[in-house]
């Protein structure tokens, strides 16, 4: 039989076994076959260049694929914006320009990754707003802008516009090299995406700053905390709030609360959270005043926790060391003189620690992998670790 004639649906299970690049040969062979094979080709859509732009709106928008070229905008579920810092070839304006008209045809777009400068995000609000508006189905929206001030009247406008998605499960921001610092006013279109994404479930918040004439920025967690004044995201699951952070989780050294605990009233608000990342401190990096069953109360349905050391050590001294399945260990200040064994952890599967000191990671697995003894996977920075130590603690 000849290849052309094959069913369709063989045709489709058979290229799932196959690269992109093969695929793409694939449906070479016959008109048919490359109807069938556009969702898979450009289910996936990457941008990293002008060039790539226009070879792409020329396809959505005048006909570029003959025959074929209505369904390629119906196709594309995940579209990447991305500019790798390169002398020559990266996205520019001009590529935007080409974009805008074409994001009308991507009614089906379930994510958006955007990896790009803040000059280009000023220069080109309205691709945020198109997206907003023209795709419905969006679910997903990973911003990564860098090299930016929030604090100027525009910054603020673009945060606002950045905060104005609708109906997400997944919202993230990073935004490394800020020029400023964040306030409250900055952040305050948090409610407006709470209110309009109610069934969010991953929020994600990554802010990191430069020294400004030996002034150092940072923004804390009641100021996030703040920021989303009331509202409450039922279906929150996952928190991240990562980098520079002027504070920890002191919010936590008394209980039931006295006085303002913005934070912490936010994860009472928020019981169903079950991963929860937090930067480290640009401050107070021992946090001795934190009582551990705090964190405990807090954190009904932990799991998943990510800090540094100091924390991860309140946290083992809870009733959370009982039931967190993953813990990343980052790097930070704390003291190991005296510190008494472990209680176990029965829960624990994986294991990272990200110190870069063989000496201090060592000490940490000798400490935890003695009393967690379903580890499966573990994961350390270093690499000078003796084989004959970690097969020791197996």
């Amino acid at each position: 039989m000849p290849l052309s004639r094959l069913p369709t649906e063989i045709t489709l299970h058979i290229t799932n076994y196959l690269t992109h690049s093969h695929v793409t040969s694939a449906s070479l062979v016959c008109r048919a076959w490359r109807l069938a094979l556009i969702p898979v080709l450009y289910r996936s859509v990457q941008l990293d260049s002008d060039d790539r732009a226009v070879q792409f709106a020329n396809t959505v928008t005048s006909g570029g694929v003959t025959g074929v070229s209505p369904h390629i905008p119906r196709s594309v579920r995940f579209l990447r914006i991305v500019q790798h810092f390169r002398m020559n070839g990266d996205i520019t304006n001009l590529g935007f320009d080409l974009l805008n008209p074409c994001m009308t045809y991507f009614t089906g777009l379930r994510g958006l990754y955007f990896h790009v400068t803040g000059d280009i995000v000023l220069n080109n609000p309205e691709f945020i707003k198109l997206a907003q508006t023209w795709c419905p189905k969006l679910e997903t929206v990973d911003l990564h802008i860098q090299n930016i001030d929030y604090q100027t009247q525009i910054g603020k406008h673009l945060l606002t516009t950045l905060f104005d998605f609708k109906n997400l499960v997944s919202f993230s921001l990073s935004s490394p090299f800020i020029s400023s610092g964040i306030s409250v006013e900055s952040l305050g279109s948090l409610e407006s995406l709470a209110a309009n994404c109610p069934r969010l479930e991953i929020f994600k918040l990554d802010l990191s700053f430069r020294d400004y004439k030996g002034v150092e920025f940072y923004y804390t967690p009641d100021i996030v905390a703040n920021s989303f004044g009331k509202s409450t995201m039922p279906f929150l699951h996952t928190l991240h709030l990562c980098d520079i952070l002027g504070q920890q989780l002191e919010n936590f050294s008394d209980f039931p609360p006295t006085g303002s605990h913005p934070f912490r009233d936010f994860l009472l608000r928020h019981p169903h959270i079950k991963g929860f990342k937090i930067g480290y401190s640009a401050t107070d990096t021992k946090s001795p005043n934190i009582n551990p069953e705090n964190l405990a109360r807090a954190f009904p349905s932990l799991k998943y926790f990510s800090a540094p050391k100091f924390l991860c050590a309140k946290l083992w001294r809870s009733t959370l060391a009982n039931r967190i399945e993953c813990l990343s260990i980052q790097r930070g200040v704390w003291d190991f003189e005296g510190e008494p064994e472990l209680p176990p952890m029965p829960m624990l599967r994986q294991l990272r620690i990200d110190e870069p000191d063989p000496l201090e990671a060592l000490k940490l697995m000798g400490m935890i992998m003695p009393v967690a003894c379903g580890i499966e996977h573990l994961r350390t920075e270093t690499h000078d670790i003796p084989y004959s130590f970690v097969s020791s603690l197996i």
